[in-house]
C-alpha cells in the first residue's frame, strides 16, 4: 500500500478525534479512503512508480486548487500525478489519476442550482482515457478555477486534449 495513502488515513483519523476540526461529522466511518486505493490499485504502479507517487503527493504539489466551500474538493497535480479530493456519502475521499492516461477532457457547464439567488456556473470537467472510457472528473464553482486547472493541464500533461467537443464523449 502506499506510504502516501497509509499516512492521509492516519490524519483522517486524528481530525475525526479532534472536536475542532470543522469537519469531524464528515469522518465518522471506520474505513477511510476506500476510494482513493480502488483508484491507487487500477493504476497497477510497479514498485519504483509506487515511490515515485508516494514522493510526489507528500510533496508540494506544482498546482494546487481549493476547491469547494471548505476546501473539500481541492485538486493537486504533481509532476506525474492529480488528486482531486471530494465528498462521498459524507466522508472525503479522492480520484487518484496519472496525467498520461488522461486522453481528453470534457467540460458541461450548468447553472448553479442554488434555490437562493442563483448565480455563476458549475463546470464539471470529465476525463477520458485512450479509449473513450470516462476515469472520473472534476467540478468548479469559479471560472478562474476552471482557467487554472486548463492551464496546468496544458503545462503538465500537454498530451491531453481539453474541452474537446460532446460529439467526441460518451459520458454514460
Amino acid at each position: 500500500m502506499s506510504q502516501w495513502l497509509q499516512n492521509e488515513i492516519k490524519i483522517i483519523e486524528m481530525q475525526s478525534k479532534n472536536s475542532s476540526f470543522p469537519l469531524k461529522r464528515l469522518m465518522t466511518s471506520k474505513k477511510k479512503l476506500t476510494i482513493a486505493a480502488e483508484f491507487l490499485e487500477k493504476l497497477h504502479l510497479s514498485p519504483e512508480e509506487l515511490e515515485q507517487f508516494d514522493a510526489e503527493m507528500m510533496a508540494e504539489p506544482l498546482v494546487y486548487i481549493y476547491n469547494g466551500k471548505r476546501g473539500e474538493s481541492s485538486i493537486y497535480i504533481t509532476k506525474h500525478y492529480m488528486r482531486a479530493a471530494f465528498l462521498y456519502r459524507n466522508e472525503i475521499d479522492y480520484g487518484i489519476f496519472r496525467l498520461s492516461d488522461i486522453a481528453k477532457t470534457y467540460c458541461a457547464q450548468s447553472k448553479n442550482p442554488s434555490i437562493i439567488k442563483p448565480k455563476g456556473r458549475f463546470f464539471d470537467v470529465y476525463f477520458f482515457d485512450a479509449n473513450g472510457k470516462r476515469m472520473g472528473g472534476v467540478s468548479f464553482t469559479k471560472e478562474e478555477d476552471f482557467k487554472t486547472f486548463n492551464t496546468a493541464m496544458e503545462t503538465y500533461s500537454p498530451n491531453t486534449r481539453l474541452n474537446v467537443p460532446a460529439e467526441e464523449v460518451k459520458l454514460k
